[in-house]
């Protein structure tokens, strides 16, 4: 019966999301813009992208993550066959350029979310308040902005300056800006960048076709690059701010954490009651950096890097328990130190690229649950005070992570007319634990799924064969995605899982190069373990708590 309501919801539904999609695009057409103005030093461009994702669930709910406490909100409110996304997007952009050296950038977006309007509230365990009460069906007020809306947010808000000196450069930026640095293109857990920028986990998972501002979001810092000439270049950035993750929130249809982070208003303890989101435990907001030196000589075909970088993490590492308070907090670390080394040329007609880096007082997997209780110090699970700030409680050692990956284009043959291929290695390995030991997921007293290895490794592919011209203006593609855990369980917050990941199947057109259409197959995977009850007792990586989130996606997306 909920098929069919869900799929007449759709019906009723479609006809209003065509108009609007149709309103949005004949506006944001209206308003696109390379103006003209009558002065050669001055350009100003205004770019919008208006895209309109529906998700459809074709996966059956599994009984083992729907009766799982804190981690089946999600999954409950959208069961099979039900319309998880109509959602209508708008990323907008302007920037102003004066004589090609200084200006600024801004970038926003905005949108609305209908499917959200029509959760189910068949769930025992919300870990949703309303009125103080736990109520299912129901989205927090953090939930609801990021997954329903209507709202927006800013994104890049920068300006510029570039200094000339004969035939060196000086270029400085100030405000919110997106800094990637290294080779990485699938794994910033193991990147050199790891931590420059906060990861949307829930656009990556629940909104096809997005932006790389909107997944990999800016952050308020101070760059500076100084090209010194064609072999030298030096930078530095200086972060404003700090913000974490965001993950598919408590209750939206990627959920997978009820507690977690800023949507999560409760957690369930193992005696069945209910414990409230205190104040979590965040690291300085001021003081991030990094620093680095490129080096291009031409003997080698290609660029090497040194690189150094003070950073917080962004990634939850722990939930810390206060029985006195009956409150949880979530921890991030403090004052991460990474060096790194980076190499990218071509080889073989392959671009390839390298990171190596080293970290100290990086966060570990440790217990899932931290309990403040004044008992023998040492004692897994248990910890005698709240974590300060940038502390969390756990484990802290020091690790070494490798990413290198190559990208290759192919040319026509008697199957496509060309294709691109993607694929990219990860490996991380514990040289130490230096704090916390008996929370270490690697400690032998601990029995989890998950128990932490001393090396992980895991791969990315990417493939996408290309047809041009099928008809007039249409090209189409058909893009391929498969990750996967290949070794071994990371022994770092979120960094992978052996036999745990996702994959993609689409087909994509594109129409006179501005107007795309997308259809596309997702799915999850990954092991856990149940009770004798039926719940989840222990599970290795988030998305084995996705792995009965089989969607269909149908996404548009149109440039102006």
């Amino acid at each position: 019966m909920q098929e069919k309501n869900d799929t007449l919801h759709f019906k009723k539904h479609l006809p209003e999301l065509t108009l609007a999609m149709a309103t949005a695009l004949f506006s944001v057409s209206a308003l696109a813009f390379d103006f003209n103005i009558d002065n050669p030093d001055l350009n100003v461009h205004w770019n919008n992208t208006v895209r309109l994702n529906l998700g459809y669930r074709i996966g059956e709910q599994d009984r083992a993550i729907t009766h799982t406490p804190n981690s089946n909100d999600g999954d409950l409110n959208f069961g099979k066959g039900a319309m998880v996304t109509e959602r209508l997007n708008l990323l907008s952009e302007l920037q102003l350029d004066y004589q090609k050296k200084m200006g600024f950038r801004v970038s926003g977006s905005a949108w609305y979310d209908p499917a959200y309007s029509n959760l189910e509230s068949n769930n025992n365990t919300p870990n949703t308040l309303v009125d103080g009460k736990p109520t299912a069906g129901a989205l927090s007020p953090y939930t609801k902005r990021f997954a329903e809306g209507p709202s927006g947010q800013l994104l890049e808000a920068y300006a510029y300056h570039t200094f000339e000196f004969g035939q060196q450069k000086l270029n400085l930026s100030i405000g919110k800006s997106l800094q990637s640095w290294g080779n990485s293109l699938f794994a910033p857990l193991h990147g050199i960048n790891y931590g420059q920028f906060p990861i949307d986990l829930g656009m990556m998972f629940g909104s096809p076709l997005s932006e790389r501002t909107e997944i990999l979001l800016p952050r308020n810092q101070v760059t500076a690059d100084y090209m010194v000439s064609s072999t030298w270049s030096f930078g530095a950035e200086y972060f404003l701010d700090w913000q974490h993750a965001r993950f598919p929130e408590s209750g939206s249809y990627m959920g997978m954490y009820d507690l977690a982070l800023d949507g999560g208003e409760t957690v369930y303890l193992p005696n069945g009651k209910l414990a409230t989101h205190g104040d979590d435990v965040t690291p300085n907001k001021v003081g991030d950096f990094g620093l680095y030196v490129k080096w291009s000589p031409g003997w080698l075909g290609g660029t090497m890097g040194l690189f150094f970088r003070r950073t917080a993490d962004q990634l939850p590492d722990t939930v810390v328990f206060n029985p006195k308070t009956n409150q949880y907090a979530i921890t991030y670390a403090g004052d991460i130190d990474i060096y790194g080394f980076s190499l990218s040329k071509d080889i073989a007609g392959v671009k390839t690229g390298l990171d190596l880096s080293y970290r100290r007082n990086m966060p570990l997997n440790s217990q899932q649950v931290l309990t403040v209780l004044p008992v023998k110090a040492g004692t897994p699970g248990f910890i005698g005070a709240m974590p300060q700030d940038g502390q969390t409680g756990g484990a802290i050692g020091n690790t070494f992570h490798a990413v290198l990956n190559g990208v290759n284009g192919i040319g026509k043959t008697p199957f496509f007319d060309s294709a691109t291929v993607v694929a990219e290695l990860a490996w991380d390995h514990v040289l130490s634990v230096t704090e916390g030991y008996a929370q270490y997921r690697g400690n032998p007293a601990y029995t989890g799924i998950d128990k932490s290895t001393r090396d992980f490794f895991s791969l990315n592919l990417n493939f996408m064969p290309t047809w041009d011209q099928v008809y007039p203006g249409i090209d189409l593609s058909m893009p391929l995605t498969y990750a996967v855990g290949l070794k071994g369980e990371s022994a770092v917050p979120l960094g992978g899982n052996a036999h745990t990941g996702n994959y993609s199947i689409g087909l994509s057109a594109m129409v006179q190069s501005r107007y795309q259409i997308e259809l596309k197959y997702t799915d999850f995977f990954g092991p856990f373990v149940t009770t004798p009850s039926g719940t989840i007792s222990s599970y290795a990586g988030l998305t084995s708590l996705l792995s009965d989130r089989e969607t269909l996606w149908l996404t548009s997306r149109i440039k102006f």
